[in-house]
């Protein structure tokens, strides 16, 4: 009700709210991937930790099999990364066109989005990990995108 109140008081209109939540929604998902792309790059600390969790080590591995399945990785993490992306870039593109499916996906996604940064915030910041703080806007950006969706959904 409060942030209602403020699209109210502040005259924020659809026409206001769109493009603001375009831009802060995907800068927010090419932060998230940005983040999580080089928390994941490092192919060797990944490696490591599946050898530690099997029982096994790098001896056991041909390295000509290594370094297959490390190409492997790096292009399916890339993918991945790009993937996201894109598919947001079009889910905004329908958000923009008004398409019904788009404005509920943004909806659970930046519900979803508030509580997973919120998590990631908290859980990273308890570990010594004070940087992640830096991600806290974001939670009040999806705060607002999330109630501004609801306030702004086209009603049929």
């Amino acid at each position: 009700m409060g942030l209602q109140i403020f699209f109210k008081i502040n005259k924020i209109s659809v026409s206001v709210f769109k493009p603001l939540t375009i831009i802060l929604g995907f800068g927010g998902d090419i932060v998230l991937a940005y983040y999580t792309y080089n928390r994941l790059v490092n192919f060797d600390t990944i490696l490591d930790l599946s050898f530690k969790l099997n029982g096994l080590s790098r001896g056991d591995l041909n390295p000509e099999a290594m370094a297959m399945m490390k190409q492997v990785y790096l292009s399916s993490l890339n993918i991945m990364i790009y993937a996201f992306l894109a598919i947001h870039a079009l889910i905004y593109l329908f958000f923009f066109t008004k398409r019904k499916f788009a404005w509920n996906y943004l909806k659970f996604y930046f519900i979803c989005a508030i509580f997973g940064v919120f998590y990631f915030v908290a859980t990273e910041s308890f570990a010594g990990n004070f940087t992640t703080l830096l991600f806290s806007p974001m939670i009040v950006a999806y705060i607002f995108m999330a109630v501004g969706i609801d306030q702004f959904f086209p009603k049929e």
